[in-house]
């Protein structure tokens, strides 16, 4: 769960993104053409979901509620204050939710989709899988979750080494002080 938590935080899963169509609602991970901006959040905890409706390129509506913004402008509900950052022109006329989790809530839905298993009996060789409907996000959390992997294997080593130094440090110490 720890190590899952260090996969959301460095790539930023806390926020997902869906468009919504007329049968499905997929995840669009990358694909979105805008980005919410959290500016504060009312309850850094609480997740929550809202819905952006792009009557036009530059005009969006949030909860199918009658205000009308555009992008950069901030706008506050019950969640907090935000505001969307346009990536790329395709909004107009379309339907996208956006939810949000803590970094806790991410980590533990993502980790008990993770499977890892030896690639071979015996070996050191593992096959590390996620079943995740959307194969972009499915192979970068497989991918952060290798290089964040490796990042906790080399703090948990030097932990070690310094434990080690530091107790050799004080045996020369006290030998020092049984020299004097």
């Amino acid at each position: 769960q720890e190590l899952m938590a260090r996969v959301v935080d460095s790539a930023k899963l806390q926020t997902s993104y869906f468009a919504v169509g007329k049968i499905k609602t997929l995840n669009i991970y990358n694909s979105c053409p805008f980005r919410l901006n959290i500016i504060s959040l009312s309850d850094s905890f609480a997740s929550f979901r809202m819905n952006f409706i792009f009557p036009s390129e530059n005009e969006f509506r949030v909860n199918k509620e009658p205000a009308r913004y555009k992008f950069g402008d901030h706008f506050a509900n019950i969640y907090g204050e935000f505001s969307l950052t346009r990536l790329y022109a395709g909004t107009s006329g379309r339907e996208f939710n956006v939810e949000w989790k803590s970094t806790g809530q991410r980590a533990g839905d993502y980790a008990q989709l993770v499977r890892v298993a030896p690639k071979i009996a015996g070996s050191n060789i593992y096959n590390i899988q996620i079943d995740y409907e959307n194969s972009a996000m499915a192979a970068d959390i497989v991918n952060n979750l290798m290089v964040r992997y490796k990042d906790a294997s080399i703090e948990d080593k030097n932990a070690t080494i310094k434990q080690r130094l530091d107790y050799i440090i004080q045996q020369l110490r006290w030998i020092d002080q049984d020299l004097d």
